[in-house]
């Protein structure tokens, strides 16, 4: 009907051009016929307003209003333009879009933020009312929305999320396809839009990254665009080809992985149980393999994964099973390789040991005996072990045992028992490494590490405190008599049996000089031995303390413990005149050793006390230091424990628990202020309450202190105690 209106009103416009003379006829024939009249026709890009859903985005600008051309042959972009339209946080597409300099777009293609957003860069605060400042985790800090939880603050596509006690912000958080206006895809766990993959062969960008099917790297796998598959067919479960197990090792299968699935499929049933093996038999830098062992139910049972040649499955099969086994393409691999099941080979593992006498002290004699245990397809035959340590408190006096033949799926116990001594001086209660190497007849070796526990003792003192002073300050003064409370605690992990005495004696390291000592009527803590974990009451020491002495000054003692059994621990402890803070660092950080191209400020000694169940620290610099950089601390209350982190010169408290070495951060009590320090110190003061904090502490914790600029990406430079290579250490305060 559209093309009859066309005619007729053609067919009007060439009578009412027409006149006599033909010479006059002056149509013009560059007109494209039909401009103007609302309806896109052959040989027209547009007409009027009719724009084939083209925008001003679409044809590579920004923003503005897209036109068309007056002979409809093209657009008119004039009236588009490149301004930045978004704000912080706002949508965009790309960079140019977002209001500001230094302002990246995290769009959604590249980032997953749905609608992208504007994200403005900050540090601490941000200029903008309503927005905070987020430390991501790639240490980069942006600024963000906030929002209130619960309510409808955040726009389509994002949620509000709690960042501390005080603030919210709004964060990508999709939950629907809908939400991801460029993308269409949405994950829902973690909330970003996701891009599709590129599907092979339909002639569109699926994966959004400019190249289409074979000029997308994503396709060079796929057969359509040159990938040489194989001709079994078995890319699903359902087309697995068929493993003959009826004989081994089985007649070699080789195939080709290709897209679009980069997977071949293999079942068996075999009639016998066997303990087998399977190989996958490739070269990697042709493409990373990997395999995957299925049951009838197509639930794993096990897998092969590597970045070398061949992968390797041995498994314990049984008598009527069915089996499925996937060769996959790793990322899209394609690679060729080639199959073999077989009998496991021997595979021998430690199954266990024997020690007697089963408790191992120092001093001891220890026979071991080892259970070995074969736990391949294949029997082993004239098994022998020995072992050697690097310990040098382990004397081997017999290393080497028979263990005979272990059948496949047996087990031997060596014939003659393993002999080792352990030294007397490891009271350290760690345990004593020792190396089993086990061969058989065919050459095969098999290295075991052995752990033994040598469990001690370990007394010493706890919860020293001066309980009585001339002027009541709990303070040791110049001119003072004072009396020494403490306790005797067992850290170790054996128990101390008998009578434990203390002794306590000044030693010449001390710089108090004249310093006396009165022993109580009795030197005995407990007549009754002392538990692992448990303390007893010890009876007070009086100490003179000269007038001639000064403040600062450091009384050096010696504390002996004694059990009844005549073993001894002796420990000591400083007590610095004129004050109650034990100095951790009596040797005092090295001058200069920090690194002032980061941080002028040059850390000296580290002092601390507890007290009525608050930790009381003391930083001390070689020089006065300005308060312009990060002074950190660092509390934890043991190796891969819960932590407290301390940024003193902002007055703020991290907490971080842990669980199977990693930190997680949690939200810390609000009763727990530090104040902020500031200007030219000589050193700086701080305490907390152990019992505001996440620390388990009984009598101790570790403690780091650091300096370094504010700039997040340099490195400390100072702590105490010293730190090489990146590794932070750490000095335990015990009280």
């Amino acid at each position: 009907m559209r093309n009859i209106v066309l005619i007729l009103l053609t067919s009007v416009l060439l009578v009412f051009s027409c006149d006599d003379d033909s010479t006059n006829n002056d149509n013009n024939t560059n007109n494209i016929q039909g401009c103007g009249n609302g309806i896109i026709e052959d040989g027209e890009v547009c007409d009027t307003d009719y724009l084939r859903g083209e925008t001003c985005s679409s044809q590579g600008f920004i923003g503005g209003t897209l036109g068309c051309s007056d002979d409809c042959a093209t657009f008119d972009t004039s009236g588009c333009n490149n301004d930045a339209v978004s704000g912080t946080a706002e949508p965009c597409s790309s960079s140019a879009e977002c209001i500001g300099d230094s302002i990246e777009c995290f769009d959604e293609i590249s980032y997953g933020v749905p609608s992208g957003a504007c994200m403005v860069p900050c540090t601490d605060t941000c200029e903008e009312e309503g927005f905070a400042c987020v430390e991501f985790t790639s240490g980069e800090s942006y600024c963000l929305p906030e929002c209130e939880l619960g309510g409808n603050d955040c726009r389509d596509g994002m949620g509000c999320f709690q960042i501390d006690d005080a603030v919210n912000v709004c964060w990508a958080d999709c939950q629907s396809s809908e939400d991801c206006s460029v993308t269409g895809l949405c994950n829902t766990e973690d909330g970003f839009c996701m891009v599709p993959d590129e599907k092979c062969g339909d002639g569109t960008d699926n994966d959004m990254d400019g190249l289409i099917d074979c000029d997308d790297p994503d396709c060079t796998g796929d057969v359509d665009c040159g990938c040489t598959e194989d001709d079994l067919g078995n890319t699903t479960p359902e087309s697995a080809v068929i493993i003959d197990v009826s004989s081994f090792p089985s007649t070699q299968i080789c195939g080709y992985t290709c897209g679009p699935n980069w997977k071949d499929w293999y079942t068996f049933t075999p009639d016998t149980a066997f303990t087998g093996s399977i190989n996958a038999l490739f070269s990697n830098s042709g493409g990373d393999l990997d395999i995957f062992l299925y049951n009838a139910e197509m639930n794993e049972l096990a897998y092969s994964w590597s970045t070398t040649d061949n992968e390797e499955i041995i498994y314990d099969f049984e008598s009527g099973k069915t089996y499925f086994l996937e060769v996959q393409g790793y990322q899209n691999a394609t690679n060729g390789y080639c199959l073999v099941m077989d009998i496991a080979p021997a595979i021998l593992e430690n199954s266990g040991i024997e020690l007697s006498p089963v408790v191992v002290t120092p001093g001891s004699q220890i026979s071991m005996n080892v259970t070995i245990r074969n736990i391949g397809g294949t029997d082993a035959s004239g098994v022998v072990g020995e072992i050697s340590t690097v310990d040098t408190d382990v004397i081997i006096n017999t290393s080497s045992s028979d263990f005979g033949d272990i059948t496949a799926g047996g087990q031997a116990i060596n014939t003659t028992p393993f002999v080792f001594d352990i030294g007397e001086n490891h009271k350290d209660n760690s345990p004593v490494l020792l190396n089993l190497a086990i061969a058989d007849e065919d050459s095969n070796i098999w290295s075991f590490p052995v752990l033994i526990e040598v469990p001690y003792a370990n007394i010493t003192y706890n919860s020293l405190e001066i309980t009585s002073d001339d002027n009541g300050n709990g303070v040791g003064d110049p001119g003072e008599e004072i009396e020494l409370s403490f306790n005797a605690i067992n850290s170790g992990a054996l128990d101390a049996s008998g009578e434990i005495s203390v002794s306590l004696n000044v030693l010449s390291s001390s710089t108090a000089e004249g310093v006396t000592l009165t022993p109580p009527a009795s030197s005995v803590c407990t007549p009754d031995g002392l538990m692992a974990g448990e303390f007893a009451s010890c009876s007070p020491w009086g100490i003179t303390i000269p007038s001639s002495t000064t403040a600062g000054e450091a009384i050096n003692l010696e504390f002996t413990f004694t059990d009844g059994d005549g073993n001894q621990w002796t420990s000591e402890r400083i007590i610095t005149l004129g004050t109650n803070l034990l100095n951790l660092t009596p040797e005092g950080d090295a001058e200069g050793d920090h690194d002032t191209s980061i941080y002028e400020c040059d850390l000296k000694e580290l002092w601390a006390l507890h007290m009525d169940g608050t930790l009381y620290f003391r930083t001390v610099f070689h020089s006065g230091c300005t308060i312009d950089g990060y002074h950190d601390v660092t509390l934890v209350d043991h190796v891969g424990g819960n932590m407290i982190s301390i940024i003193l010169e902002e007055g703020s408290i991290s907490y971080y628990e842990s669980e199977n070495n990693v930190w997680t951060q949690v939200a810390t009590p609000s009763s727990l202020v530090i104040s902020p320090v500031s200007g030219l110190v000589d050193s700086i003061d701080f305490s907390i309450d152990i019992s505001d904090t996440i620390l388990d502490v009984d009598n101790s914790v570790m403690i780091m202190t650091a300096v370094s600029s504010t700039d997040p990406e340099d490195p400390y430079s100072d702590t105490i105690p010293d730190s090489d290579d990146n590794i932070v250490n750490f000095i335990t305060f015990s009280w």
